[in-house]
């Protein structure tokens, strides 16, 4: 196993996948998978075969109306064939980021389109005389998604009514007990962008990230039922997990490499630096 396996693993892609563009009033928002097809509701989704792409069309003043509509569909789909995840969370629909949104939507409804998800990472780490390490969370084992995987200290996805500054704020302080004061040190530091197939749906999401240097007496406390414990690790041992286990959520352990590489412990000599770099920054 290697480090490019993650840059893999976030980019997996599954055999024999078809994908329709999606439209929302004529602007192109998704990719919906073509197993989804017989599915939809006529009264929402309208398909054109021919041009392999599938519109949604509402009057902006009827919004609310169909975002309701949209939402009692994928209740309706999630109990059919008795899926989980659902989490009563609403993100922004846009054609891209900062851009006006169209209409909200329910999270876990966003893969089965394809729509494009936001999220923030921190990287709350700590610099010694031995260099660098790094605290480390392990997800809750009643997470909905990724139970028991390793985590950054903390990160979430971007709902519609949060700034990514403040969603950082947030789940600083709902994850990991970091004070305000402190996570406003947090430092924008990059982004990445990949293509994760799932069963039915794809991820195509991006993940800014952010740096924390913490103080070396700070620990951080479990704050909330969707961590289970921290740990911190010296940045040799964490690669080396990375590189040779899945103990990682899979695009956490693309965001550590994206440190790593920042942070000059993965140079231009190793041998899959251009690759590393080029899978951290997909587009379809």
């Amino acid at each position: 196993m290697a480090l490019l396996d993650r840059i893999d693993d976030v980019n997996r892609r599954l055999p024999h996948r078809r994908y329709y563009r999606l439209y929302a009033n004529h602007q192109a928002i998704g990719w919906l998978d073509t197993q989804l097809l017989d599915e939809l509701d006529s009264a929402l989704f309208t398909i054109t075969t021919q041009k392999q792409r599938v519109d949604i069309r509402f009057a902006p003043a009827q919004r609310q109306v169909f975002e309701s509509r949209i939402e009692q569909f994928f209740r309706r789909y999630f109990a059919k064939h008795q899926l989980t995840g659902w989490r009563d969370e609403h993100y922004a629909v846009a054609t891209g980021f900062g851009q006006n949104t169209l209409f909200l939507l329910e999270r876990a409804a966003l893969s089965f389109l394809g729509i494009r998800g936001y999220g923030v990472h921190i990287n709350g780490y700590v610099e010694g005389k031995d260099g660098i390490a790094m605290w480390i969370g392990k997800r809750a084992l009643n997470k909905p998604t990724f139970p028991g995987k390793l985590d950054q200290i903390a990160a979430g996805g971007l709902p519609y009514n949060l700034s990514l500054r403040e969603n950082l704020i947030k789940e600083c302080h709902e994850e990991a007990s970091i004070p305000r004061q402190l996570a406003e040190k947090a430092q924008a530091v990059s982004a990445i962008s990949y293509y994760y197939d799932l069963p039915i749906g794809i991820r195509p999401d991006v993940i800014f990230n952010y740096d924390l240097r913490l103080p070396a007496d700070f620990i951080p406390q479990v704050n909330d039922d969707e961590v289970d414990s921290f740990h911190l690790y010296p940045m040799d041992e964490l690669l080396a997990m990375v590189a040779n286990t899945q103990a990682f959520k899979f695009n956490s352990a693309v965001v550590i490499i994206d440190f790593a590489i920042r942070h000059g412990l993965i140079t231009p000599e190793h041998p899959d630096y251009l690759a590393l770099q080029a899978g951290m920054h997909q587009q379809w």
